[in-house]
């Protein structure tokens, strides 16, 4: 995280580079001759691989007593996060002198590491920590060291071409610029944790993701752009396989594509989608599952990766510190030091409501688009976990409904995707009181049931379906009185299959507290995520329900139901929709009204592709 001039680290600023929950680079910030920079713009690389800044002088005197009006000095920043042979991170800057004058520079870079837990970052009570190193000055490098309360050697190295000068923590460079020249700096930071003896010799999976690779040679900058672009690109090709009539479209996908891109992280178990940047880069349970449900249809890769590594962290034993109990499926993982601690409960934290469910329904969804039968066996142990615990311990009182309450007051209250302290509330503005049963989440119940479903549905009809205020009530209470609130959340029933038929025409988009307004464009949220990824993998989604498509993999067979296209798309096509060890290209065409044709441009004779229409459609 970085300013808009890829300054870091202003005071008080939650800027700086993370790592593992770890803040281990909290200043990197650039000057000349004593004087800051005006930011002329800022961008991403096209391949998403870098950022880029542009910037330029204030009025300065130069080392040599040179007066240089504003903007005669052009610099240039681009900065690469890698990982692999090394992580940290990457920072080419570029300087110009468009003067007429030569300029003698003094050029300064100053670092620092205070290796804040990010909760710290996020506002968290000071806590005993462990112990910061000196400083040390080697040549061109800067390093900063610090050892962890429970034995970790965390070390951030800095080093700069051509090599500084160091003068009380701060990087000197002296730069001669006849009008005209361009000269580049070097900045490579290399992070590195090693335990001085390993804590838990179990952690395998559960702490190991993003964990220290092998060292080698220090690429380039221009090696380090091009691995970054091509692990970016082969990610991206995952979900970008549509192409439309309208490039403004075809953009919004594209960015979707590489917000996703972005947020995907390779574990040992496979691909795993994070929830989102800033604060949650770290495996959640229910962003993983959904975000996967979204994007299956094309991606199968993600969905896999996704059920392996939460089959892997599934809870066996009860811990209320952690709300852990039998089969419940992993909520948030993170690794810093105060969750390893047990300073907070989040190294493995199971308090959600709705991952455990939505595994089943996940599982069952992959099997169906993929047949991969053996990892339907190895997660089978698995599945059967979820269902008793939803049996056992999901089903708090018997009453053939899901519901959360917090086993110790370290964990989080509300357990939904609405999980703020007073997120659930009565009509008159009371909290909630635990057990809550959540609507949504008797929809995932229901679609993890499958067959056995119809009674439930009956049941949640009954019981959360009020026709005053209308339609659903989000939430039973202690006392199984109905949370009288209208929410969205009610909008996951026919999602998953858990609405009767009459309820359809009564579900809301969205209730927000600020009225909709002609505005340029929608105000946004304080604290929101970007990239999110559900939000990344909503329009994908959405195209699906569009274009009707159902895949069904151990038939190879693709079915595709009275289709439609979005408002202003002539032509839409889908190219390499894979089925098993087959693969097809399908255009879509408008014909009357937002109504579309199907055109197969290329399938293999295996394949079996099927144009339905829907029962009751005219």
């Amino acid at each position: 995280m970085n300013a808009r001039d890829a300054t870091m680290g202003e005071a008080h600023s939650k800027d700086g580079l993370f790592y593992r929950d770890t803040r281990y680079l909290s200043r990197l910030s650039l000057s000349i001759n004593g004087t800051g920079l005006i930011e002329l713009g800022h961008d991403t690389r096209d391949d998403d691989a870098g950022f880029r800044s542009d910037l330029a002088n204030l009025r300065l005197v130069d080392s040599l007593g040179t007066d240089f009006l504003d903007f005669e000095l052009h610099v240039r920043r681009e900065r690469v996060l890698f990982d692999g042979l090394f992580d940290g991170l990457f920072d080419r800057v570029e300087i110009t002198n468009f003067g007429t004058r030569m300029a003698e520079l003094d050029l300064v870079i100053e670092c620092r590491a205070d290796f804040r837990d990010i909760f710290e970052v996020r506002g968290a009570d000071p806590w005993d920590r462990g112990s910061t190193l000196p400083p040390e000055f080697d040549g061109g490098t800067l390093r900063f060291g610090y050892e962890t309360a429970d034995g970790r050697r965390l070390t951030t190295r800095v080093t700069l071409d051509p090599a500084p000068r160091f003068d009380r923590g701060r990087a000197h460079i002296g730069l001669s610029l006849p009008p005209k020249a361009r000269q580049e700096i070097l900045c490579t930071v290399q992070i590195d944790e090693r335990p001085v003896a390993r804590a838990d010799p179990d952690e395998g999976v559960h702490a190991d993701h993003g964990a220290p690779a092998p060292r080698q040679a220090t690429p380039t900058f221009d090696e380090a752009i091009r691995t970054v672009a091509a692990r970016m690109q082969s990610r991206i090709d995952r979900t970008a396989r549509i192409r439309t009539s309208r490039p403004s479209f075809d953009a919004w996908l594209t960015r979707s594509s590489a917000d996703l891109a972005i947020l995907t992280a390779d574990l040992p178990t496979g691909p795993y989608i994070h929830a989102g940047v800033p604060w949650f880069s770290v495996p959640f349970g229910r962003d993983g599952l959904i975000t996967a449900l979204q994007t299956l249809w094309l991606d199968a890769e993600l969905a896999g990766g996704v059920l392996d590594f939460l089959a892997a962290t599934q809870a066996r034993t009860f811990d209320a510190f952690c709300d852990a109990e039998p089969g419940k499926i992993l909520h948030e993982h993170r690794n810093g030091e105060l969750a390893r601690t047990g300073a907070v409960p989040f190294h493995h934290y199971y308090g959600g409501i709705d991952q455990t469910l939505l595994f089943v329904v996940l599982a069952h969804a992959h099997w169906t688009r993929t047949g991969d039968r053996d990892r339907l066996q190895r997660l089978l142990p698995a599945i059967r976990a979820t269902l008793v615990w939803a049996a056992e311990y999901g089903d708090r009182d018997g009453d053939g409904l899901i519901e959360y309450a917090r086993s110790a007051e370290t964990g989080l209250r509300n357990q939904g995707w609405k999980v703020s302290d007073d997120a659930v509330f009565h009509a008159d503005g009371a909290l909630c009181a635990s057990p809550v049963a959540l609507v949504e989440v008797q929809g995932h119940y229901a679609a993890a049931l499958r067959r056995l479903a119809d009674a439930l549905v009956d049941r949640v009809d009954a019981a959360f379906w009020d026709d005053d205020p209308g339609p659903y009530c989000i939430a039973l209470d202690a006392e199984h009185v109905p949370v009288r609130v209208s929410t969205s959340n009610a909008g996951h029933l026919p999602c998953f299959g858990a609405a009767l038929p009459q309820r359809l025409d009564r579900l809301p988009e969205l209730w927000c507290g600020l009225p909709r307004r002609e505005t340029a464009q929608p105000v946004a949220f304080p604290s929101a995520w970007a990239p999110q990824a559900w939000a990344a993998g909503a329009p994908f989604l959405c195209l699906q329900a569009c274009l009707g498509i159902e895949i069904d993999g151990p038939a190879r067979q693709i079915r595709i139901t009275d289709p439609v296209l979005p408002a202003d798309i002539d032509w839409l096509d889908v190219t390499d929709l894979r089925v098993g060890d087959c693969c097809a290209r399908l255009r879509f065409r408008r014909k009357e009204g937002r109504r579309a044709e199907l055109e197969i441009l290329a399938a293999d004779p295996a394949l079996d592709i099927r144009l339905e229409t829907a029962r009751g459609s005219p």
